[in-house]
């Protein structure tokens, strides 16, 4: 068991690491060669895989059965599907400088309104993905501590939480306002937090397969006697539901602010698109490995409730404290990754589709530079603030997964303006305002 204290000190040198390797990135410090290397690039797109690929997805396992791996499906079939989709958007986005998903429908449609409309609508999606993350973290704390029981001491953590992360996604992304810059520095960061978080989870798994049932020949065997939790398994992946989530997910890739934001802006060569189209999908699939024999192994330790967090359920019965703290620190890695893109993403789109129409300063003694960094700065501090008070309204009741699924159908709104862009050329702009306003 750790104190709250530690955990939290222990989150904050995790991400002044973070923040070094950014700062060492965009000043050159770190070597070119590493920087631009394509694989950088590809690991930094696994801030798809938040805070729920770390925790939520074992609960989508036991909800959805064979489902959950729609999850990993469905941004696998997006690049699967690279040339005619991904490429020519990128191709677009560069040629005429388009940062983010509102200036992309913006352009297409020739109105403000459409820009304004998805940021809008953007910013709701995005909301129950924040507040996700912040949740995790605070029960993360509350699980690995004495305070499981002190709900008192949930928010608290959370709100601390949200203090540290939302000071360095203002260092991370709010220095500079140049459309042409791609955060080398973040790119890198964000490729650390990722192959942290696979070493951590791929870690569990392999302690849960020989900590819980001592090889993988011995979970073969308890799983022969557990029929029940095999035919669940694959009675309910053949719901209409988990064909739905293929589709909901194949829209996130394209579609939620964080996921365009790395495969578009944060990407200034063609090619490495065509590495991220095999080298995702392989991390993806090294990822989802330890998802079943994590949520099997909580079900042999006698664990009654939501698979959610079946592994903090399973660190808990370990008591091992390096393996917790490694797994504490991936699931951090998971949470600040998607908050810190998803933030910058929507503060942008923000910033350029509904503060500046609505304001922006004449007077001649403002400086407008420094005007718009602390404009931007105000609303990454609030995007992270408005996470942080969902997380405080949402019921208990809500799982991991529902809020999932609800940032994610909420993005998917957006896929037929994005496929208009390039194969709709009558759709027009009163078209995708009245369907995305109904």
């Amino acid at each position: 068991m750790f104190d709250a204290n530690s955990l939290l000190i222990a989150a904050l040198a995790y991400l002044l690491a973070l923040f070094a390797i950014a700062y060492a990135g965009e000043r050159a410090l770190l070597p070119r060669s590493l920087t631009q290397h394509p694989a950088v690039y590809v690991l930094s797109l696994g801030v798809y895989a938040s805070a729920f690929a770390f925790y939520g997805v074992t609960g989508l396992a036991q909800s959805y059965g064979l489902g959950y791996l729609n999850y990993y499906l469905g941004l696998s079939a997006a690049l699967f599907l690279l040339p005619v989709i991904i490429a020519p958007l990128h191709h677009i986005c560069k040629t005429y400088q388009l940062n983010s998903l509102a200036d992309l429908l913006s352009f297409r449609f020739r109105s403000q309104w459409v820009g304004s409309l998805t940021t809008v609508f953007c910013s709701i999606a995005m909301w129950p993905l924040l507040a996700m993350q912040i949740q995790t973290v605070s029960d993360a704390i509350a699980m690995l501590t004495s305070s499981d029981g002190q709900g008192s001491m949930r928010p608290v953590s959370a709100l601390l939480f949200c203090l540290i992360i939302s000071l360095f996604t203002i260092l991370f992304g709010s220095r500079n306002l140049s459309s042409r810059d791609t955060h080398r520095g973040l790119v890198t960061a964000l490729a650390f937090e990722s192959l942290i978080k696979l070493v951590a989870f791929l870690a569990l798994g392999a302690a849960a397969i020989f900590g819980i049932f001592g090889s993988v020949g011995e979970m073969q065997s308890w799983l022969q006697s557990q029929d029940e939790v095999v035919q669940q398994l694959q009675q309910r992946s053949k719901d209409d539901y988990s064909r739905m989530m293929l589709v909901l997910f194949f829209a996130a890739a394209l579609c939620m602010p964080h996921v365009f934001h790395m495969l578009f802006a944060e990407n200034p060569s063609r090619k490495k698109l065509f590495t991220a189209s095999w080298g995702l999908p392989l991390y993806l699939l090294l990822l989802s490995l330890p998802v079943l024999p994590m949520l099997w192994a909580s079900q042999a330790i006698g664990s009654t409730g939501s698979g959610d967090y079946a592994a903090l359920a399973l660190l808990r019965h370990f008591d091992h404290p390096a393996l917790s703290l490694l797994v504490f620190i991936g699931g951090i890695s998971a949470a600040s990754g998607a908050i810190i893109v998803a933030t910058l993403a929507i503060a942008s789109m923000s910033l350029n589709h509904i503060v500046l129409p609505l304001h922006s300063p004449r007077r001649k003694d403002i400086d407008i530079y420094s005007w718009l960094l602390w404009t931007r700065k105000v609303l990454i501090f609030a995007t992270i603030l408005l996470g942080y008070l969902l997380y405080i309204l949402i019921p208990e009741r809500h799982t991991l997964s529902a809020l999932a699924v609800i940032a994610v159908a909420g993005c998917a709104q957006f896929l037929p303006g994005v496929l208009a862009v390039m194969y709709w050329p009558d759709a027009n702009r009163k078209g995708f305002i009245s369907g995305l306003l109904s």
